[in-house]
């Protein structure tokens, strides 16, 4: 039985359970960008969170018949203004955000962008954009600095393809 929906989900009451559907009719996916030795992160304002900013990766809801990939390069360049061909991503696996209570499974990606590559302007979902480079990765993450868990499913998935 469905309990609430909105045009991005929906929360079905299964027994005792309530479970959260995503009813876009596509596949949402997320991207490490990699603009050379850096990382991009987005500075996001969540208030779900309760603070001012989170570090995350792109990401997004598929749209209606639209698959990770197509996903993954929208969401880039709408978050980041790049436009890259699809060639430039290389995929990294899955992450189920949150298997107690949501039904998703997220294609997770990694772009990697030259520094001399132009973009756009990109749209103002993010408050700000930040480069992170791979030397201060390991710092960043035991700091704390990332929380958000697709940044960290793909950065792990991504040094342990890297480790080979």
């Amino acid at each position: 039985m469905i309990v609430y929906e909105n045009p991005w989900f929906r929360v079905v009451k299964d027994g005792l359970f309530h479970i959260v559907e995503e009813n876009t009719g596509g596949e949402g996916a997320a991207v490490l960008p990699l603009v050379g030795d850096d990382i991009l992160l987005l500075e996001m304002k969540r208030p779900s969170q309760g603070r001012e900013l989170t570090l995350e990766i792109p990401r997004g809801f598929g749209e209606a018949g639209e698959v990770a990939l197509t996903c993954a390069q929208r969401e880039l360049k709408e978050e980041t203004g790049y436009d890259l061909p699809l060639e430039a991503f290389s995929p990294l696996g899955h992450v189920r955000p949150n298997t107690g209570i949501m039904s998703s499974r997220i294609a997770l990606f990694v772009a990697r962008i030259a520094p001399d590559t132009p973009h756009a302007e990109p749209d103002q979902e993010a408050a700000g954009r930040r480069l992170l480079p791979l030397t201060q990765l390991n710092a960043a993450l035991s700091s704390g600095m990332i929380e958000d868990g697709f940044t960290l499913s793909a950065l792990a998935l991504f040094q342990a393809k890297a480790a080979g």
